[in-house]
């Protein structure tokens, strides 16, 4: 993870980290952290819930099956994605799939495209099964619940973003927002001949507060979405030759509080 310029930053490292409440504490002090993947996965091992490199790989090839996002108000065709929905009722052992749902932001949220009902493919099942999904969904319910055991609307985005010599890609194609949620996790999962992709996050009169580039695998940067806005730079292709297009994988998992 290269940190561009900060504020009052949060950048977790193992050496400060001494258990998942050093996570809570700093992520309640300034509404965001960053956990860089070295550090995600040391926090895993001490919970004996480490990640194996072959379930690593088929999890990366999962971003290869994702389809045109044709809800983007301004016409690209830069993004594609998939989605699922899940409920955790009390506690993570519940963490349940739901049938599918579709996705909605109010305009409040997303300018651009919100107020319309988006109907996204869902994620593979065997994607939703492993390790590595399993690992970040856990990590984000013992951080965001801290213990309070309350009921959580889940929803998982996994979202590809491309570029090539004739357009530029948008990960935030709505620009500095916030989620209408309470949480956002945001985890690097790959990218290739792509430069850009930067990472701002800004206080509530959306002053920027830092910035940094998800570079690795497993890279992971967490707001608090009542206190915090966020946006990310537009990707372009590191190199044209051949017209080869670069691509930036992500996957974002959002917590809302459920009162069923």
């Amino acid at each position: 993870m290269k940190d561009i310029g900060s504020t009052n930053t949060k950048n977790i490292d193992l050496q400060f980290l001494q258990n998942i409440e050093g996570l809570v504490s700093n992520l309640s002090d300034v509404g965001h952290i960053s956990v860089n993947s070295s550090t995600f996965h040391k926090v895993q091992e001490s919970n004996k819930n480490s990640v194996l490199g072959k379930d690593e790989l088929e999890f990366i090839e999962s971003w290869q099956n994702l389809e045109l996002d044709r809800f983007i108000s301004d016409e690209g065709v830069y993004r594609t994605r998939k989605h699922a929905t899940f409920t955790i009722n009390g506690e993570f052992q519940s963490c349940s799939k739901n049938d599918y749902q579709l996705h909605y932001q109010t305009t409040d949220y997303n300018t651009l495209n919100g107020g319309v009902k988006r109907y996204y493919k869902e994620i593979d099942l065997n994607t939703n099964k492993t390790p590595v999904f399993n690992s970040l969904l856990q990590l984000a319910y013992s951080i965001f619940d801290n213990g309070k055991m309350k009921n959580w609307y889940v929803e998982a985005h996994q979202f590809r973003v491309k570029a090539h010599e004739q357009s530029n890609g948008k990960p935030t194609p709505e620009g500095v927002h916030r989620d209408g949620v309470d949480y956002v996790l945001m985890a690097m999962i790959n990218k290739d001949n792509v430069t850009g992709g930067i990472t701002t996050i800004y206080d509530s009169n959306k002053n920027p507060l830092t910035a940094f580039e998800l570079e690795n695998f497993l890279d992971i940067a967490m707001v608090n979405d009542h206190t915090v806005y966020h946006g990310v730079s537009e990707i372009q292709p590191r190199d044209n030759n051949g017209n080869k297009v670069g691509f930036r994988d992500m996957l974002v998992i959002t917590f809302k509080e459920s009162n069923k």
